[in-house]
């Protein structure tokens, strides 16, 4: 099939080089010219494992392309996938003027009915609006707006999109359907259709129930912490049922990145909109958000305070797999650091960030070098695997804030290390 893909962001890329990889021809396009001259080069603008070299495959057989060209892109497809960017406004509602202009420009350049499918997360009853859009503005176009959210973690986004635990496709019409059953065909995965409305909203529900198991097994930390139990062996213990599940209950400094924090907000905001109560989600973001804050409690205690202190940072991106370092919650304990007057040393094995106030390292072990403490942020396996008792020699004071509870406890404290986290038995 011939499809068009907006946005080459990470749902708008890597689904267009699956695609493209599964026989279809796709057209990709973005508004960033040095990002299309990237791209078209073999060179992607992200970092996600494996894609690179797949992109590369799909480019060599001509099965995809980039442009600016969203008319010619349109006119020359049969489906469009919407997968630009909606991020959230200071309300918590979604922004969406990425969408609606890329939907308007679309509705312009379309020569023929086509199948538009918002990939993009947005709010439920954006695909009924869209579709009386259309009618609006091109009365005598008479497209159908299906709904076929991403369920993609970064890190393993190709991964998630080669090998999914499920597509949902919202649709209206038997030719939607089939069309869309096409374009997966060769995917090894259940299609669950259902309506648009329903589409839109599994979207949220997914990813506000994994948020809420996150920050309810962050205040289980808190109960371990008080009472003396140990998180790791409580979690354990509850994950082996199988009605609950060990993903996703891993206590630490909280969630971050483009999804959660949004879709959560969002979510709220919908539910506010309604008169419907929710609570259990303003619990879920107000747990999240006073994480770092905890932690940081934790380190300004060990050391009297954090003033002219070298605190060392391991991990900027919000989670490892992936350099994205947006709503990280790295980056929020690192300003509250900064409020603290303590002197930053950062180090991420991808991630950087484009800012003066703190130094960032080249390698781990520079990184520590007269450190007060080092706080692993992000659970990246080169820090587990690092030899902690060579950093050891290297710190002025040996203090390890261990943020995602992964390291060794009691390899570090034989070593010397005072260890710190929370809701494990030190």
């Amino acid at each position: 099939m011939n499809i068009c893909v907006l946005g080459t962001g990470y749902v708008g890329l890597v689904t267009g080089v699956v695609l493209a990889n599964q026989g279809h021809y796709v057209i990709c396009v973005d508004q960033n010219a040095d990002k299309v001259k990237s791209l078209s080069a073999g060179k992607p603008c992200i970092y996600e494992p494996g894609l690179e070299p797949l992109m590369n495959k799909a480019l060599k057989s001509h099965t995809i392309r980039f442009t600016q060209d969203l008319a010619h892109g349109v006119k020359s497809s049969d489906i469009i996938f919407i997968c630009v960017g909606t991020p959230q406004n200071e309300d918590g509602s979604v922004d969406m003027t990425q969408y609606q202009e890329v939907l308007t420009d679309v509705i312009h350049a379309l020569n023929e009915p086509k199948i538009i499918v918002n990939k993009s997360t947005v709010p439920v009853g954006t695909a009924k609006w869209a579709q009386e859009y259309i009618k609006q503005i091109r009365p005598g176009m008479p497209c159908e707006v299906v709904s076929n959210p991403e369920f993609l973690q970064e890190g393993r986004a190709l991964q998630n999109t080669l090998h999914p635990d499920r597509i949902i496709i919202g649709a209206k019409s038997l030719n939607a359907i089939m069309a869309m059953t096409k374009v997966y065909d060769k995917l090894e995965a259940p299609i669950e259709v259902c309506s648009v409305e329903s589409a839109e909203l599994i979207k949220y529900a997914s990813n506000s129930f994994l948020a809420t198991k996150i920050s309810f097994v962050n205040w289980l930390a808190q109960m371990s912490e008080y009472y003396g139990a140990d998180v790791t062996e409580v979690t354990k213990g509850m994950g082996s049922d199988h009605r609950i599940g060990h993903e996703f209950l891993n206590a630490g400094i909280g969630y971050g990145g483009s999804c959660f924090p949004k879709d959560v907000s969002a979510a709220i905001h919908m539910s506010d909109s309604a008169f419907i109560d929710c609570g259990i989600l303003k619990s879920v973001r107000d747990i999240n958000r006073y994480m770092p804050k905890l932690y940081m409690s934790l380190i300004e205690e060990e050391l009297c305070g954090l003033q002219g202190r070298n605190i060392t940072v391991w991990g900027l991106s919000f989670k490892p797999g992936t350099d994205d370092t947006r709503d990280s919650q790295a980056i929020k304990f690192i300003n509250l650091l900064l409020e603290r007057d303590a002197n930053v040393t950062a180090y991420d094995p991808v991630a950087t960030l484009e800012t003066g106030l703190i130094k960032q390292s080249k390698n781990i072990y520079d990184s520590a070098d007269g450190a007060d403490a080092i706080c692993l942020l992000t659970e990246w396996p080169e820090f587990m695997n690092t030899d902690t008792s060579d950093i050891f020699e290297q710190m002025r004071n040996p203090v390890f804030l261990d943020a995602r509870n992964v390291m060794d406890s009691e390899k570090l404290k034989q070593q010397g290390w005072t260890y710190l986290s929370l809701g494990r038995l030190h």
